[in-house]
Parts: C-alpha cells; structure tokens; sequence
C-alpha cells in the first residue's frame, strides 16, 4: 500500500528487485461486496447456513480446519483467539472462528479478487469494537462505494457513496464513548485510473446515525498513523512539497513536524508521541532519541527506506532499514532493531545475515514475529522467525512461498500493520497466506506456542485477525 496511499506512485519509487509482484500488487480492490441476500436500497443482508459442530476431541493443530468448517446464522461467539476476516478462492469474503471453524460468509458476488493496477485493497478492515469494513468495487469504471457489517449481524451500512477505487482504510484504535461508534480513515484514488492522485477522508461514524465526513485531502501519496486521542492523526504526504504533519481533524487546523527526514513512509505513533526518521551521517550506526513529543529514528544518510512498529503498549519501537548496499533486495531490510522508548537503548534482533521484510508485534507485546526474505529458484520465500524480547531468544519456524496479496501486506507492513492484524488477540497464532507446491493459494495459521504442524485454514489469498 502503499497500497496504502499510493500503491502506485509508491510501487514506482520502491520498484525493482520483483516487478512482477509489484504489477499485482494490485491484489484486491476487495471490494464489490454484495452480502448474501443483500438489497441495494435498506442495504439489508443475510448470512446463511447452518453448522455442524467442530470435532474437538482432536487437537486444533492436528487437523485441518475445512473438516469442521461449517457456515452459520448470525453473529459469531467470542471467541479467545478472535475472528479471522479471509478472502477465499472463490474471491467472496468469510469470517472464521479458528477455534471452532464456525464461518460467517460476508459476501457472495465473488468480487473480492485482485484488480491490477498496482493497487492493494484487502477490503477487510477490523474495528477494535468488531466492524469490519469493506469495498464493493467496479473494476471497469475504477470505483468503489464503502461499508461496513459486524459479520452475521445481516445489517449493512453505507459509510461513503461511490467515488474511486478504495485503496486502503483504517479504523481509529481511540476509545468511543458508544461501543459502536468510531471514526474511520481511508484512502481512494481520485482520477479513477491507475497512477494518478489519491485523497485522504476521515469519517465520524456514530452508533445511531449517519456517518459524517471529517476531512479530506488530495495529493500524490499519503501516508498516516492515527494518535491515541479521537480526531488526530500523524499524516505524512508525499507531493511536490513532502511534509509531515499532526493533525486535529475536528478542528480542522495541523502542525507541522520538521525535520532532515530519512525515507519513510508510514509514520506511527507510540506513548504519545510520534515516531519518524532523520538522516545523519552516512557512516553512523542507527539510533534512537526521545523527546516529550517524539521518538526519532536516527539512520545513516543514503538509506533507501526506513519502516517501524510500536509494541501495543508503546514501551518499545522495532525498525529496520534499507541501507545503500546493492547486495540487499530492493525490497528487504536488514534485520530489526528493537528500542526503548523511555532511553533509547537498542537491542538487535535475530542473525545480522539474515534480510527481514516485515515484523509484527504480539498483542501482549512479549513477541515480535518478523519474516525474511529468501530467494529460492527465481521465487520469493518468507520464513517467519519469533523473538522473545525478555529472554533475547530468537526461534526460526516454517518458510513458505507468499500469495501476491500477502507479499503487498507485507511489503507496506509500516502502514498495513497499524491497522491489519496477523497476529490473533489472545498472542497465540500468526496467520499467513502462501502458494503450495501445486499452484494453490492457501490461508494458514501457524500456533506460535507449540511446536505443530500449521492448520489449514481455507483456500484463499489473504487473512486479517479482529482486534479482540
């Protein structure tokens, strides 16, 4: 993403090591989403089916989970390890209890498949009080209309009329007064066609009311973090004149954040304070300085590009950087770093040899799951590998080759993971998606407290955990 913001302009700029990648980068508008027994007019939906209960005399990790899959009416229980919103292969969107295998089927037109383009949109964007927003899409007129279910509910909610392809979209982590309301960002190109402009809205979008537009701005590429107060964002926009900004949307006024910027794209926040990247000297090893109002990554001057991730809680920052070496991947970094946000203090993460391309923290911030890049026969390869943060442990698990939209996922994990859970809410699975050795695409989930063998979830591209 940047899928994200600029799927485009940013694929053009980090361009190189897999173009072919990058063109389906594109992976998703996951968008044109019409429910099961949808009407157009009262956006009413039904979720269908009935369920057969999961054989649970047999361990979840020795079996796959299709044997007990089973579609059912209404809302999902709670469940410890979440929900996992998934696009399958039939390009219709689904959400599972992993637990359990009951699923909810959230769309039926099969038109959450990718669109080209080099734009990225999962349309699976998980509130913290469990909406989940989506895109129903018109791939030939380059438009989507945004909305939002809590999956089984059979209610649907129009969030924002038709307008361009939906690229990505992002609910506030603020804590509403309401347990249903919230405030959504999200990210649309505005020429409808491939390459040019996008525009950044946020939306307030109340329990019991109609949603109302906050704030809205065009410019070549935007990337944003949301801050821990409702109505504020970090937004940096890449145009003639980049800058970096913090933003009070209900009043409608920013102030700007100065600074030698290193290239980054996604800029984060954490203990109340923003997070971004300097250039200093071009032989300094990376530091970390902290300010009332900042935690600044300081890097070697001529990285290519600079990515990092608080801890949920905001005690620590991992990073890592694309230095200048012509040895490391166009799209690999070199391995993660982890720093204290109170002093600065950096810890090293796994072996220097290794190529890292994403890292995500576990919710209960004890773990960070990182993937690297292998090449093997002209294909990409991740394996993921844990790092336990108290015991400075570091655990190497399976590898496996990524599905074009999970490889998008990840390559603008910066942005992407602040919104887009990989990990379930209970810091037990990490979920992926990979191609097997027979061409198909497959969701997985791989239980990072035992020592077993993955569980196959579906056949599908791309899997996001809820919040809770």
């Amino acid at each position: 993403m940047n899928p994200l913001v600029g799927a485009k302009a940013a694929s053009r700029r980090l361009a190189g090591w897999r173009v072919a990648s990058l063109i389906v980068l594109t992976l998703a508008s996951i968008g044109a989403f019409a429910l099961a027994g949808c009407e157009r007019g009262g956006e009413q939906a039904v979720t269908v089916t009935v369920t057969a209960p999961a054989d649970e005399t047999r361990p979840l990790e020795e079996r796959d989970l299709r044997d007990v899959t089973k579609l059912v009416e209404g809302p999902l229980s709670r469940s410890a390890s979440g929900h996992l919103a998934y696009v399958g292969s039939d390009e219709n969107v689904y959400v599972v209890d992993p637990l359990s295998g009951a699923t909810v089927q959230v769309t039926s037109d099969r038109s959450s498949g990718g669109t080209g383009f080099g734009i990225f949109h999962t349309g699976l964007a998980w509130s913290r009080s469990g909406q989940l927003a989506f895109a129903r899409t018109d791939i030939d007129s380059f438009t989507s209309s945004l909305f939002m279910t809590v999956p089984g509910s059979g209610k649907v909610t129009r969030l924002a009329p038709e307008g361009g392809m939906l690229i990505y979209a992002s609910w506030s982590p603020a804590k509403c007064a309401e347990s249903a309301c919230n405030e959504l960002a999200y990210i649309a190109d505005v020429d409808r066609e491939p390459g040019g402009n996008v525009s950044l809205k946020v939306i307030d979008v109340p329990a019991h009311a109609s949603p109302r537009p906050m704030l809205e701005q065009e410019a070549e590429q935007i990337y944003f973090s949301w801050t821990g107060d409702p109505g504020r964002i970090i937004r940096h926009v890449l145009d003639r004149r980049t800058r970096l900004e913090e933003v009070d949307v209900a009043a409608g006024s920013s102030r700007a954040i100065r600074g030698p910027f290193a290239p980054f794209l996604a800029p984060a926040y954490a203990a109340g304070r923003v997070v971004y990247a300097v250039a200093g000297p071009s032989d300094a090893e990376p530091r970390v300085t902290v300010s009332r109002s900042a935690v600044v990554v300081h890097v070697p001057r001529g990285s290519r590009r600079v990515v990092f991730a608080p801890s949920p809680d905001g005690h620590r920052l991992a990073f890592a950087v694309r230095g200048r070496s012509q040895l490391t991947p166009p799209q690999a970094f070199e391995e993660p770093w982890i720093a204290d946000v109170e002093t600065g203090e950096l810890m090293r993460v796994g072996p220097p040899s290794l190529w890292s391309e994403a890292f995500y923290w576990s919710p209960d911030g004890e773990r960070l799951a990182y993937l690297t890049w292998l090449d093997n026969d002209f294909r990409q390869f991740n394996q993921w590998r844990i790092f336990d943060v108290a015991a400075q442990k570091d655990t190497g698990s399976l590898s496996f080759q990524p599905t074009s939209t999970f490889d998008t996922l990840t390559t603008f994990f910066d942005q992407f993971g602040q919104s887009h859970s990989l990990w379930s809410p209970d810091s037990r699975y990490l979920t992926y998606a990979a191609v097997g050795d027979d061409g198909r695409e497959q969701i997985w989930l791989l239980d990072t407290r035992r020592s077993a063998s993955p569980l196959l979830v579906a056949d599908g591209v791309v899997g996001i955990f809820s919040w809770r």
